[in-house]
């Protein structure tokens, strides 16, 4: 497996040499669903950094909790679960992709792939705006409870 350059810190600064190499740093174990109607295609694993940039680079990034016994292990993930579907099912709704961060375990390991560049995720629920292939904001636990639909809106 190709390690990621450490000199990168966001997708906006895949410049140069590190771009190669960046490009080829798998994400493991992460599974994305399309959300409403807009659907983007991932594979189920083996999904790379790169392919999920390219997905999501005029939408939304919805990062949750795994499903464990039927339902998302994280509370906070529960909490906003229906408020997301509400939100991005309709027809008119901008793209969003689900990303699920782990069961417990590895969510909170130091070393999950979500908790590095270029995602630096320190709590889920999460929801990252893509601009250009770029983050241009994102909302974090009870943020999405009270902000998300002006977020969408911005």
């Amino acid at each position: 497996m190709t390690s990621r350059p450490s000199d990168i810190s966001t997708p906006g600064e895949l410049l140069g040499s590190s771009l190669d190499a960046y490009l080829r740093w798998p994400i493991v174990r992460f599974v994305i669903i399309p959300v409403g109607l807009r659907k983007l295609k991932a594979s189920d694993e083996s999904t790379t950094t790169s392919e999920l940039l390219v997905q999501a680079s005029e939408s939304f990034l919805i990062f949750y909790s795994s499903v464990v016994n039927g339902k998302l292990w994280c509370p906070d993930c529960q909490d906003v679960e229906e408020l997301v579907k509400r939100t991005f099912e309709p027809e008119d709704a901008p793209p969003a992709l689900i990303v699920y961060v782990g069961d417990r375990n590895t969510w909170k390991s130091p070393s999950n792939v979500f908790r590095k560049a270029p995602w630096s995720l320190s709590s889920i629920p999460t929801i990252i705006k893509m601009k250009d292939g770029k983050e241009e904001a994102r909302l974090v636990e009870s943020e999405i409870s009270s902000k998300l639909e002006s977020f969408i809106k911005e």
